[in-house]
């Protein structure tokens, strides 16, 4: 059982066990779910292993609601500005991070925090970003005068692909995870259209385009019947959400009505338009987009089908099969080792690509219409991109695949030839910076970090 030693929210210190010469591993939670996947990532991280020494977690969970938090989490649905107008995607419309959200990853950087770890759980929407899973009442009310609860919490994806781009010390941050777990149903799903079996391939958005006004719209958008693509997809949301979704435009209840901000119920038509599948956005490809967010990751981990409502026994399973598999007590932390060279990375990371495979494939059963309908999820890796070349599902060398998760379906136009690392970007400290409570940076953080109600804590093993 792993225990809290350190809590910024009640001040309370104990640091008589804690070794300050072992680095620790710093791992960023965005909570907008359950804690079943962090928790899992901690205790893999806390395993005992004769190769490694212990290392305590730093877990930043910043607050989700203040008004100005560094992930631009709204109260008031997604906050999408002028971005999805008229059937069409304006990425330069897109609501960037403000100056107060950014200030908190120049106070990371100034303290030398440099995140290993990136874990973001909740409802995931594919071409809007997350929610918040949870439906406590928090007795306030929302500018509709409606009841404000956890659902209400939303993540706009685009706002931070965008800011970081944006940004520097922001693309910093991200260029600094090193491992990236996804929470939340289909966060790796990919709703391009794209051709399977041995010479699969992922299609040009011109070729999509011209396929799709050519007498295809139900091979490139998808088709309802056949529960298929981006018009299914549109659909469900309907079906499972109608209170928040709506196929008419009429029903569409914003506050702003010409401008169409600040929505209670959206027309998935207008926010998820069609042309977002071949005009190069590409919002509906979740591995591609968070290759751009975590450009540096060695891998990323996600559903790309819809996640159980309790997803902690499947990362359990995975991380289990991946130290059995590669004879590793700790499956983690040669990850993030800087005694482990890239190759022996690249060979463990490749053992838990396939056992989440496996973990999904065997815990992630559906059964629709008499049918076991197996919803295998894989995972991308930014680092080595031969190894999701051909897709995201990862298989050992003889082992057969899924029905649904074929072996063949890149999601990516074109194979990347380096599978060489890419460098960090060097960050400069302030050489001036003295901590001002004259112990060590990390206490000093824990204390003075200019952000109302941070939630940091330091996790270790018992003695």
């Amino acid at each position: 059982m792993i225990k809290a030693i350190i809590s910024i929210l009640f001040l309370t210190v104990n640091v008589s066990t804690f070794a300050m010469t072992v680095k620790p591993v710093y791992i960023v939670h965005v909570n907008l779910g359950n804690t079943q996947l962090s928790q899992n990532v901690i205790n893999e991280v806390l395993r005992s292993d004769k190769n490694f020494e212990k290392r305590p977690v730093i877990l930043l969970r910043p607050n989700l609601d203040v008004q100005n938090n560094p992930f631009a989490v709204s109260k008031y649905s997604h906050q999408f500005g002028l971005s999805r107008q008229n059937g069409e995607i304006h990425m330069n419309q897109t609501p960037l991070l403000n100056d107060k959200m950014v200030a908190w990853f120049s106070d990371l950087e100034r303290r030398n925090i440099k995140p290993d770890i990136f874990i973001i759980n909740g409802h995931h929407l594919v071409g809007m970003g997350f929610q918040s899973d949870g439906t406590t009442e928090t007795g306030k009310l929302n500018q509709f005068g409606q009841s404000i609860d956890l659902e209400d919490r939303s993540l706009y994806l685009q706002t931070l692909i965008q800011s970081q781009n944006t940004f520097p010390v922001v693309k910093r941050f991200f260029e600094n995870i090193k491992l990236v777990f996804v929470g939340g149903c289909e966060g790796l799903s990919n709703l391009e259209p794209k051709e399977f079996g041995t010479h699969g391939r992922a299609l040009a958005p011109d070729e999509i385009r011209s396929r799709y006004l050519n007498g295809q719209s139900l091979l490139m958008a998808g088709d309802i019947a056949q529960r298929t693509g981006l018009a299914y997809y549109k659909d469900d949301l309907v079906r499972t959400y109608p209170g928040g979704f709506t196929k008419n435009e009429k029903n569409e209840v914003c506050l702003d009505r010409i401008n169409k901000q600040h929505c209670e119920v959206y027309d998935v038509n207008r926010i998820l338009p069609v042309s977002g599948l071949w005009d190069g956005s590409h919002i509906y490809n979740m591995p591609l987009q968070m290759k751009k967010l975590f450009p540096n990751a060695l891998g990323i981990f996600g559903f790309n089908t819809p996640s159980p409502t309790k997803p902690g026994p499947i990362w359990m399973s995975a991380f289990t099969e991946a130290r059995k598999n590669s004879g590793s007590e700790n499956i983690i932390l040669p990850l993030l080792s800087s005694e482990f060279n890239l190759e022996s990375k690249k060979q463990i990371l490749q053992k838990l690509r396939v056992s989440w495979t496996k973990a999904t494939a065997q815990l992630n059963k559906r059964l629709i219409n008499g049918k076991t309908i197996f919803r295998v999820s894989g995972s991308v890796s930014p680092a080595f991109p031969d190894l999701d070349a051909n897709g995201i599902f990862a298989y050992d060398e003889n082992q057969m695949a899924y029905t649904t998760a074929p072996k063949f379906a890149p999601y990516e136009l074109c194979e990347k030839n380096s599978i060489e690392i890419k460098r960090t970007a060097q960050i400069k400290i302030d050489p001036n910076y003295q901590p001002k409570t004259g112990q060590d940076p990390i206490l000093d953080l824990l204390k003075n970090m200019n952000y109302k109600n941070e939630q940091i804590q330091l996790i270790e093993n018992p003695e």
